[in-house]
């Protein structure tokens, strides 16, 4: 069994340390630790701590030689660490070691590659790598493209659910990615367009590969669902596209084009449409388009959970907590030009933050500076971390000390200052 483990840098062993540099020094000194005694199967470490082989598959620069012997030893070939890190087959296929997966499965890896969940199966591993390399070299590529056809010819279900530490199917987890070469490969080999996952973490591949043009015409030519349901907290196709920052606009055409459902209700919890998620994230122009071209609902329905907020509110909520201010305010302005409700609990949020210039938008379009909020148990949801008291636009700006809006306020009633009633903090 080896000496007992002795815990280094990082909580990691001296035989994790040396396996873990690869080639070279390192690699000499990981045969000397195992002749002598060190425990090969330790993982004492907390956090991200490895085996011993573990870590050896990882390393950018591995040694073949090492991870035999640590074989020879009888290492285990199918632990995990302690925190659920990758298998040893999985480290190997995640750093693009291609030669020393190809020693892994000669050593047996995939003696039982079933069930399909199984975390130690050629799926899971086909799982892992789909994700693809981080430097998008063509070399890269190419080695991950080879590691999937090895991977494939040992047994892996392409479309086989997602193993207990993957989180995604192999095309979900490639289109997340944006890797459109291992993508092709995937569907090449018999991959579902619309394969899903568990009904609260799901999104079909398109969900996941919307924020890429290249990838949704992929998906679309494979049969995919534009309007596919969105995941429990989750998004359509289309809610994606428009929870892009500054937005875009030609995909959000782009995916339209292919008939996406512009009014296409909210995920259950945590849902917005595609207008709340645009006015959400200051994308002026897919607003103005989806409001113009597409009728887009602009006091369309809300979810239950974090953050629902009509459009309307999704915009003066984002403009008080970032620097989207002026976007969010020609939002807006667009907004309520078109009809858009102005709801007391967003009176009573824009005036606890001192936002004045929306605060004076607000009330050139008649918002009702007396009126309270909803009460909280009737209202669920906070914006933010900010809770809705019971207290009217007013009273609310004199209690955050919003001397601004509190002028503002006066101002624009032509009355002197009212005492501050409603519920005290």
């Amino acid at each position: 069994m080896g000496t007992p483990a002795i815990v280094g840098h990082q909580g990691w062993t001296p035989l994790q340390q040396a396996c873990g540099q690869g080639k070279g020094e390192s690699g000499k000194a990981a045969h000397l630790l195992l002749e002598a005694g060190a425990e090969f199967n330790a993982c004492p470490g907390v956090g991200f701590a490895h085996t011993a082989l573990q870590a050896a598959c990882e390393c950018p620069n591995p040694s073949v030689r090492v991870v035999n012997f640590l074989l020879d030893f009888e290492a285990h070939i199918q632990a995990t660490s302690h925190s659920g890190e990758p298998t040893a087959v999985q480290a190997a296929v995640l750093a693009g070691n291609l030669e020393v997966l190809k020693v892994l499965i000669k050593r047996g890896a995939f003696q039982n590659n079933s069930p399909p969940g199984n975390t130690f199966s050629a799926t899971a591993a086909l799982q892992a790598v789909s994700a693809g390399p981080r430097e998008r070299t063509v070399r890269n590529i190419e080695r991950y493209i080879h590691t999937i056809t090895l991977l494939l010819a040992h047994g892996a279900d392409v479309n086989a659910p997602p193993a207990a530490n993957t989180r995604y199917r192999a095309l979900q987890r490639a289109a997340w990615q944006n890797q459109v070469e291992i993508y092709k490969k995937l569907l090449e080999a018999g991959a579902d367009a619309n394969g899903k996952q568990h009904p609260s973490t799901c999104k079909t591949a398109i969900q996941a590969g919307a924020k890429c043009g290249p990838m949704i015409d992929l998906l679309m030519a494979h049969g995919a669902k534009i309007n596919a349901a969105p995941s429990i907290p989750g998004r359509t196709t289309l809610q994606h596209a428009a929870a892009m920052p500054g937005g875009n606009l030609s995909l959000m055409r782009k995916i339209t084009g292919y008939g996406a459902d512009v009014n296409q209700g909210p995920a259950p919890s945590w849902g917005r449409t595609a207008l709340q998620e645009a006015s959400h994230y200051g994308s002026y122009g897919v607003v103005v388009a989806l409001a113009e071209e597409y009728n887009a609902n602009i006091n369309g329905p809300t979810a239950i959970g974090r953050g629902p907020l009509k459009a309307l509110e999704a915009c003066a909520f984002r403009g008080s907590i970032s620097n989207l201010g002026h976007t969010s305010l020609h939002i807006l302005e667009f907004l309520l030009e078109k009809g858009a409700n102005i709801t007391p609990n967003m009176l009573q949020f824009t005036a606890a933050k001192g936002k004045e210039d929306t605060v004076r938008v607000q009330l050139s379009y008649r918002a009702q500076i007396y009126i309270p909020p909803t009460p909280f148990e009737h209202e669920p949801i906070p914006w933010g971390n900010y809770r809705p008291l019971g207290r009217d636009m007013y009273n609310t700006a004199r209690m955050n000390y919003q001397e601004g809006v509190t002028i503002v306020l006066r101002c624009w009633l032509h009355e002197p200052e009212r005492p501050t009633v409603g519920s005290s903090q």
